[in-house]
């Protein structure tokens, strides 16, 4: 029918036209065919002429690939869902170790018979602490691509959020030698429409990077600055910085700069990749700007409470 159509408009009006057809022959075999015609005009008449090209192949080819994509796609959605929900079973026993090695580093129930013994529980601690986080990471990513990271807004007072995470990051600032500074402009009452956890995890993600990428003598800056509707988050570095074809790679899940770039910085990757995603979960908007052995700045724009 479609090639009758096309058919009969090309003699009438001389427009040309390419299908792609299945049928069955005589044989009972199923094909696709590519039939491309095209118009002529001879004695006042149209005339059709073209080509006629099996596709069968092609379309069985085109046809693994679809269900191949959808096999892999569903495969994901299943990880995803799958360490979404293991969150709390994963994360019990890492907890229950980080807290008993506390106890027994800080001898809470009396004292440890070898010295040499609290090398190695603080050599615990701070492993299960690193594995809790780099864990923490993959089921939080984990939870946003199955779609059960649910936000629970309320109007925030984003000032007290911004000086809690930089309270919370100036032992570690501290520890590498970086200064934090902060150069509020944000009225104490200013609010935004947002879910606490989340607006904490994404100033800690970027103050965490900044210090950890940032050598000893450096400074991480945080300045937060109101706009008519909206106000933006800006935290810069003078630390070792991106090059600027691989900007685009640090937003996206596992994924870190260069080889060299992972091996000194211990991490999941997913840090950026987690940020920018809660981000726009917000409706907002997160931007990088980064320059080799200059420093990394990085935006974050939310919407006010009107």
């Amino acid at each position: 029918e479609k090639l009758r159509i096309s058919t009969d408009r090309a003699l009438e009006k001389g427009t040309p036209f390419d299908l792609e057809l299945r049928f069955v022959t005589a044989k009972s075999n199923k094909k696709w065919v590519r039939i491309i015609g095209r118009t002529k005009s001879l004695d006042k008449n149209n005339k059709v002429y073209g080509i006629v090209q099996d596709i069968s192949t092609i379309k069985a080819y085109e046809a693994s690939l679809i269900v191949a994509k959808q096999k892999a796609e569903k495969a994901n959605r299943s990880k995803s869902e799958f360490l979404a929900n293991m969150s709390h079973e994963l994360r019990t026993p890492l907890n229950a170790i980080i807290g008993f090695s506390e106890m027994m580093e800080q001898q809470l129930l009396g004292p440890i018979g070898t010295e040499k013994y609290l090398d190695y529980i603080s050599g615990i601690r701070e492993s299960g602490t690193h594995l809790l986080d780099l864990i923490s990471d993959i089921l939080d990513m984990s939870k946003i691509e199955a779609g059960k990271y649910e936000l629970d807004l309320e109007d925030l007072n984003i000032s007290k959020s911004v000086q809690l995470a930089l309270h919370m990051m100036e032992g570690r600032a501290h520890e590498a030698g970086v200064k934090l500074s902060l150069d509020n402009q944000l009225a104490e009452s200013l609010k935004i429409r947002a879910d606490r956890r989340a607006v904490l995890q994404i100033l800690l993600n970027i103050l965490s990077n900044a210090v950890k990428f940032t050598e000893e003598g450096g400074e991480v800056r945080i300045h937060c600055k109101d706009r008519s509707d909206y106000i933006v988050i800006t935290i810069s570095d003078t630390g070792i910085g991106i090059p600027a074809n691989k900007l685009p790679q640090v937003t996206r899940p596992f994924e870190q700069v260069s080889a060299s770039y992972s091996r000194d910085h211990e991490g999941s990757g997913l840090g950026l990749a987690i940020t920018k995603e809660l981000v726009q979960m917000h409706d907002g908007n997160l931007s990088i700007e980064s320059t080799v052995g200059v420093g990394t700045t990085v935006s974050v724009r939310l919407s006010k409470v009107l």
